[in-house]
């Protein structure tokens, strides 16, 4: 191979790799793209409705860790302010205190018992395990009360223009407006689930238990992600 063919596969090869770095990087993006292009408003919006499921379904596989699941009223008054985030948490692990007299199954089926390393206590791993999840069920609400808000402020902003201005281009221009602080909610949103789930996979992998959950609570998260920006990419673009 002459050196000029050499010189153009290296650049070709770093312009790849370049690409699928990019793509690793933006792969959220990337996927609210494809959904954007694939699905209408009311296809994503049962498509958000089926993803919120998937914590509760895979919190089934786990029958020693008790939680209750955050109900549409609860999560309301969440939003609204007429209930903390402390106060929340407090009601969906409210049932997470191991029950004396809740009878042990013989063999866990979430316990890995090929492990044969000394177990942190399950009880007292699943009792943190509640906490975090709540935790979890707290930010995803906060995250779309936030997210509905500030669409609330971009089509204010567009409703107080005079009937004539309220055009296409106007709306996708407000709403290029709010990308900034959108994507600053996205950071803070990822910060804490990214802490959450090392968390609740650590304290899994410590008492024996599987993973499940943790890799279901990052792969909603970055699903929920996804398709709310294609449901605004619908609705504003």
């Amino acid at each position: 191979m002459s050196k000029k063919a050499k010189i153009i596969l290296s650049i070709f090869v770093l312009f790849l790799i370049l690409i699928a770095g990019l793509l690793i990087w933006q792969r959220n993006n990337v996927d609210a793209i494809l959904k954007f292009i694939q699905h209408d408003e009311t296809s994503l919006e049962e498509m958000l409705i089926e993803n919120e499921k998937k914590i509760d379904e895979t919190l089934e596989e786990y029958p020693e860790l008790d939680i209750t699941p955050l109900d549409d009223e609860t999560k309301q008054k969440l939003q609204e302010g007429s209930l903390s985030e402390e106060e929340v948490a407090k009601i969906l692990t409210q049932a997470s205190k191991p029950s004396q007299n809740k009878p042990q199954s013989q063999k866990n089926p979430t316990t890995d018992t090929k492990d044969s390393k000394p177990k942190k206590d399950v009880a007292a791993a699943n009792e943190e395990i509640a906490q975090l999840v709540a935790r979890v069920y707290v930010i995803q609400a906060d995250f779309l009360g936030r997210l509905a808000n500030i669409e609330a402020k971009a089509r204010a902003e567009l409703h107080a223009l005079p009937k004539a201005e309220q055009t296409k281009e106007r709306k996708v221009a407000i709403g290029k407006s709010y990308v900034g602080e959108m994507s600053k909610l996205e950071s803070q949103c990822d910060g804490e689930i990214s802490a959450i789930v090392s968390k609740v996979r650590k304290l899994l992998s410590e008492s024996g238990q599987k993973t499940t959950l943790a890799d279901t609570i990052q792969s909603t998260y970055e699903r929920e992600k996804s398709l709310k920006k294609a449901y605004y990419m619908n609705r504003y673009l």
